[in-house]
């Protein structure tokens, strides 16, 4: 798939999605319709493209747009191309931002923050409240950071249990001692008008996550939160991974796909009635900061609720 930048776009400062594949993306009619709202759409475009994993690197190194958003399969492999990364990229291992500064690349992750701000919105103290992790890939590294700031007591399951274990010591590792993450998370918490959060890092531990295997999931352990980080469920076709067996009411079901589709996921959701947060809610959010990142400018919430409310009726 080749991207189709009128001449007019030209003039402009051009920020792209990429991804394999791509079509599917909303972040085009995100960021254009943002932009549109404050006033600076005949400064700033945004495009999606497909880039195959063989030819990321030389689009990469091309520079040729003002910022990027990355999404699968590039989240991880992305890293390795970049000059420099934020704080937060180095500890989760993967980014879905880019920004070009004098003309180097620096990577930044908002998919934590894309977790983060929909489940601080329930108002709910989730310390101590045990969390089931679907998943162990690019995705999941943000939300399994989002959840230890957010204090949850962790279970990832993964087909590979390696895997899983690899998110685990990767960001374990990199957590000692980071005074400039904590400070870089409470900075951008406060950038986004997030003034009453309790950020304590002696108690952002890896220590009280567990791994286990997927086909493992079916023995219930009464989890407050379940989410799925993986990309099933973007097909229709798709089953959900999550018997039904460990699903009930009083639980948050949290779900990264998005779509135009109702997902199985979203389905068992409602059929028991629990508390569900699709794909939709984390795209959003982690594209308001992504959002600041490109343009140094914040979205208020109206201008949240409107993309919701055009995206909804599409």
């Amino acid at each position: 798939m080749k991207t189709f930048v009128k001449i007019i776009d030209l003039m402009k400062k051009i920020n792209i999605v990429i991804g394999d594949p791509i079509n599917h993306s909303l972040s085009p009619l995100i960021h254009n319709e943002w932009y549109r709202m404050l006033g600076i759409s005949d400064e700033y475009t945004f495009h999606k493209q497909q880039v195959k994993p063989q030819n990321l690197k030389s689009f990469l190194l091309a520079k040729k747009y003002n910022g990027l958003a990355i999404t699968i399969p590039h989240k991880q492999s992305s890293i390795e191309h970049m000059d420099n990364t934020s704080e937060i990229s180095k500890v989760v291992g993967s980014i879905n931002t880019v920004t070009f500064r004098n003309g180097k690349l620096f990577g930044d992750n908002t998919d934590w923050y894309g977790t983060f701000k929909p489940l601080y919105d329930l108002d709910i103290d989730f310390r101590g409240k045990k969390l089931a992790l679907i998943g162990a890939g690019g995705a999941a590294r943000g939300m399994y950071f989002a959840c230890l700031l957010l204090g949850f007591n962790i279970t990832i399951f993964n087909r590979t249990i390696t895997k899983a274990q690899e998110v685990v010591s990767d960001i374990s590792s990199n957590l000692q001692g980071e005074n400039k993450l904590f400070y870089e998370v409470q900075k951008i918490l406060k950038i986004m008008n997030i003034d009453d959060f309790s950020l304590n890092k002696d108690l952002i531990t890896t220590a009280n996550t567990k791994v286990l295997a997927l086909s493992e999931i079916d023995k219930k352990d009464d989890y407050d939160v379940i989410i799925n980080s993986t990309s099933i469920g973007m097909q229709a076709s798709d089953k959900s991974l999550i018997p039904e067996t460990i699903i009930s009411k009083d639980q948050i079901i949290f779900d990264a796909v998005y779509g135009a589709h109702r997902t199985k996921l979203q389905a068992q959701s409602e059929k028991v009635g629990l508390t569900f947060i699709n794909g939709l809610s984390m795209l959003i959010y982690q594209a308001t900061l992504q959002f600041y990142l490109h343009t140094e400018r914040l979205v208020l919430e109206h201008q949240i609720e409107k993309v919701f409310e055009k995206i909804r009726r599409r």
